[in-house]
């Protein structure tokens, strides 16, 4: 108690709500007055699970002044990480047979509806010797196939952002302020309508938004359904998330807090068109660790497989990161762990979602302030699970 109220009395405004779990809780005041010192923070809700437990701990204000703490049932912009919704409602699809990954654009669309197609190649791993298969980095031995030359943009290779799209900036319409808001579907189908691949495609990692987005319009199509709809009747209300929504009530609009960039100045949110299924989700720290939940099989019913399977990581991001179906995964030591995560900011948010399966342990951090949460993540998470505290990559 003690340590809580100097805690409390030296940051002012900052503000803790825990019950005791495995990790102590001087251990997560101390990583969030680490970030919150550095940052020019307003509100940060962080939540735990650990194999079914369930804790928050909320710091700071809504916005600077008010006095008025941020709770777990507030709702913060959750950007990048919305593609795990896009790419569970992908293997939803597939798990009831209605589609394959193998799948190309062309199904989707109105016949003579142009996908841009690619030169195939045929690729032949490269191996070296390694420390283990997850830590192996392959290189590759790329030619033209010549059995089958050319190849329509399939759904496997937007779901590991391995299509070759461009990025926004690339294509000029991205703004820093609203950088989705700007790009319609009219644009996306132009872009369908004139892309033109230059030379052979190469199983590369490269990210951009309009893979996500592509894909999430594409099984829009396939449904006869708008995409928020169709992810709410497929995802969100089986899981019991009614909080995650694009299109907010006015309930939920007064829980939204202003989001903040770097230097503490409230920014407008980002709207979003067609790029929707790339970012657009508000969500609660509550829902968020419930959607954790059940991506670590606290729940295993028939969804539970379709979210297990957007845990395949095939593609490198960087050094030993891989790419999954809208995931991210780290091997740590020791054990053998995997972290399976995801991150990323919005102009006024910042928002971490991460778990290792085999602990059955997950961490969410949500932050409405422009600065990155992710190391802020890491170091709990893999405190919870009892490895060496690191600020992550």
């Amino acid at each position: 108690m003690k340590t809580s109220l100097l805690f409390l009395l030296f940051w002012g405004c900052l503000f803790a709500q825990a019950q005791q779990m495995a990790l102590p809780d001087e251990k997560v005041n101390a990583a969030a007055r680490t970030y919150l010192n550095k940052k020019s923070g307003c509100g940060l809700v962080i939540g735990l699970i650990q194999d079914g437990r369930r804790t928050f701990y909320t710091y700071g204000e809504t916005t600077k002044g008010s006095g008025k703490a941020p709770t777990s049932q507030s709702l913060f912009e959750i950007g990048p990480v919305t593609e795990g919704f896009t790419t569970a409602l992908l293997a939803d699809f597939v798990m009831r047979g209605e589609v394959s990954t193998n799948d190309s654009l062309a199904r989707f669309f109105p016949s003579g509806f142009r996908v841009p197609s690619y030169v195939n190649a045929y690729c032949r791993a490269v191996r070296v010797p390694v420390v283990s298969d997850f830590l192996h980095t392959p290189s590759y031995s790329c030619e033209p196939d010549p059995q089958n030359p050319t190849i329509p943009i399939r759904l496997c290779d937007l779901t590991s952002h391995t299509a070759g799209l461009p990025t926004l900036k690339r294509l000029r319409f991205w703004h820093p302020r609203n950088p989705y808001a700007q790009y319609t579907q009219a644009d996306l189908y132009r872009l369908l309508n004139s892309y033109e691949f230059n030379g052979p495609h190469f199983p590369e990692y490269q990210y951009s938004p309009l893979h996500t987005a592509l894909l999430g319009h594409v099984l829009s199509l396939k449904a006869q359904k708008p995409f928020e709809q169709l992810l709410i009747e497929s995802i969100c209300r089986p899981l019991n998330l009614n909080d995650t929504r694009i299109s907010l009530t006015q309930e939920q609009l007064e829980r939204r807090l202003p989001g903040h960039n770097a230097s503490g100045k409230i920014r407008p949110y980002w709207t979003y068109d067609v790029l929707a299924p790339a970012g657009a989700l508000y969500s609660s720290p509550e829902d968020l660790l419930q959607w954790v939940a059940a991506h670590l099989g606290l729940k295993q019913d028939n969804l539970y497989y379709s979210l297990a399977m957007t845990h395949q990581a095939n593609f490198v991001v960087e050094q030993s990161t891989r790419a999954a179906w809208g995931w991210w995964q780290t091997p740590v030591k020791p054990g053998g762990k995997v972290i399976t995560e995801r991150y990323g900011q919005t102009g006024g948010f910042s928002c971490y979602v991460g778990f290792e399966k085999s602990s059955r342990t997950g961490v969410v951090v949500l932050s409405n302030t422009a600065q990155p949460t992710n190391g802020l993540g890491q170091e709990i998470l893999k405190s919870l699970i009892e490895l060496p505290l690191s600020a992550g990559r």
